[in-house]
């Protein structure tokens, strides 16, 4: 994490009274500059201390990690603007998108893997009968039960597919709102 010195930053106006906003905000969630400083990855509370009083400015990745973790808005942090409730509103929404995008995502990915270890297991029993030793009953069942969880875990994954798609364009559709 970069720690800029204010005095040497042209941004230093634009941040103008950051530190206060923070402050306040992290007493306001009943947070500890220890505690804020644990949520950000340092390992001093000193850090936090140099950002409330103004001797170092936290970089835009810090910026955002600190208005996520006290649940404020990044423009009222960094500007002391507030916006109005349907931009508010407008970037929740965004920013459920966005989650749910990576939950699909994480879904996706392990959808596909278990497609992949379903086909692994029947491949190696389809193996077993192309080398001529026989299948047991069981092992018959499992690659009956394995080609059936294929196609199940199939149309699971192309309904996540469409999910996907669906938040993707929804989030794409509501930044693109952010400009008009």
């Amino acid at each position: 994490m970069q720690n800029n010195k204010i005095k040497n930053e042209p941004s230093a106006l634009f941040l103008a009274g950051f530190p206060s906003r923070l402050r306040k905000s992290r007493e306001n969630k009943g947070l500890t500059m220890a505690d804020m400083a644990n949520i950000l990855g340092l390992s001093s509370p000193s850090q936090i201390s140099r950002y409330e009083n103004g001797q170092n400015l936290p970089d835009i990745c810090a910026i955002s990690k600190i208005a996520l973790a006290l649940e404020v808005d990044l423009n009222w942090l960094i500007t002391g603007e507030k916006r109005s409730l349907d931009e508010s509103i407008r970037n929740d929404y965004i920013k459920s998108l966005s989650l749910l995008n990576t939950q699909l995502n994480r879904v996706i990915t392990s959808t596909y893997e278990l497609i992949e270890g379903f086909k692994k297991a029947a491949g190696d029993i389809e193996q077993k009968e192309r080398n001529g030793t026989g299948l047991t009953d069981a092992e018959k069942e499992n690659l009956k039960f394995y080609s059936a969880q294929i196609e199940f875990q199939k149309t699971i994954l192309d309904q996540l597919l469409k999910d996907q798609a669906w938040a993707s364009k929804a989030m794409n559709d509501a930044l693109l709102n952010n400009y008009k």
